[in-house]
């Protein structure tokens, strides 16, 4: 729901179309230019785009164009489960001089008729003190149902160093993946099915319906700076860290995922992993990390802080139920 204002007119965007054929490229790239600048969640449209590309990810766009065959908006539904209670996820941003013409509207019935009879729902997303996707919110009689702190991470000079002198608990080791075609598919699948584990009794995962398929973590992890294994003197999996790029942002990079294996929590894995991630990052020329969590997932929060990350927005769930929805088995 990014950029967004509800109708408060009649008239309604000349052309809505979807993007179904490569040839649409050109097209998407325009409404991207159109509604990226202002828009501090543009971001996700590139990332989605990105995991779409995996072949994993089935996903809806759809376009909106003024009088003169200029875009005026977009709209994205990810057609998969990817949030809490096994929910799609939705964006819908609209260029400034379009809004309250029913734009968002549009999109918005696009995209939910589009992903009807795939999903239980839709979440879309928001920065809290966007007042036109507010507005949009409260006209729609949408609730908000989770709150999100963004947080970055400068990796200057002085910062790379202070994280390079954390500690590593004790009988724990750091393991980076330093060949990522050369650890193999089924090694993959092993670390993938960990993964899904951490990831679905995360904190931040409230009920253990997110989703993310082996493609997708296959496909978003393509340098070997984006992932930091721990295990214990054994060779267990203890936790992990992995980013992906930061789309539209150079020398920028974005948490995918944090996570330590419930028996090791407190015991400052998490603390460690991210921090010594963050130093092969900056070597990798990275200069600054971002990170999204649950307000209220104190833990995480606070280490988030004591590694320097300073609260940069916040950011709205909005669930949308649809009609008919399939529920995640």
């Amino acid at each position: 729901m990014t950029s967004a204002s509800a109708s408060t007119s009649t008239s309604a965007p000349r052309r809505l179309h979807p993007l179904t054929d490569p040839a649409d490229a050109a097209t998407l790239e325009a409404a991207l230019a159109a509604v990226s600048p202002g828009d501090p969640l543009a971001w996700m449209y590139l990332h989605w785009r990105r995991a779409e590309a995996t072949g994993a990810l089935p996903c809806a766009w759809f376009v909106t164009e003024d009088e003169a065959g200029l875009p005026a908006g977009l709209g994205l539904a990810v057609c998969k489960p990817v949030a809490v209670g096994g929910y799609g996820s939705g964006l819908v941003s609209v260029v400034p001089e379009q809004r309250r013409r029913g734009v968002a509207t549009a999109l918005r019935t696009a995209l939910e008729e589009a992903a009807a009879g795939q999903l239980p729902g839709l979440v879309y997303e928001y920065r809290e003190d966007e007042a036109p996707a507010e507005a949009a919110r409260l006209a729609w009689g949408l609730t908000v149902s989770e709150r999100h702190h963004e947080s970055v991470l400068a990796l200057d000079e002085a910062t790379v160093q202070r994280l390079a002198a954390v500690r590593v608990p004790e009988g724990v080791a750091l393991e980076p993946v330093e060949d990522l075609d050369g650890l193999g598919e089924a090694a993959w699948r092993t670390l993938h099915a960990r993964f899904a584990a951490m990831f679905a009794d995360a904190p931040d995962v409230a009920d253990g319906d997110a989703n993310v398929p082996y493609e997708v973590l296959r496909g978003l992890v393509t340098q070997p700076w984006m992932l930091l294994l721990a295990r214990d003197a054994a060779g267990d999996l203890l936790g992990l860290t992995m980013v992906t790029e930061r789309p539209g942002e150079d020398e920028a990079a974005n948490t995918f995922f944090t996570g330590t294996e419930r028996h090791a929590r407190g015991r400052g894995v998490a603390t460690a992993v991210k921090a010594h991630q963050a130093v092969r990052m900056a070597q990798a020329g990275i200069t600054r990390l971002y990170t999204q969590n649950m307000v209220g997932n104190e833990p995480i929060l606070a280490a988030n802080r004591r590694l320097g990350f300073v609260h940069a927005v916040t950011t709205c769930d909005v669930p949308v139920a649809l009609p008919g929805g399939r529920a995640h088995a």
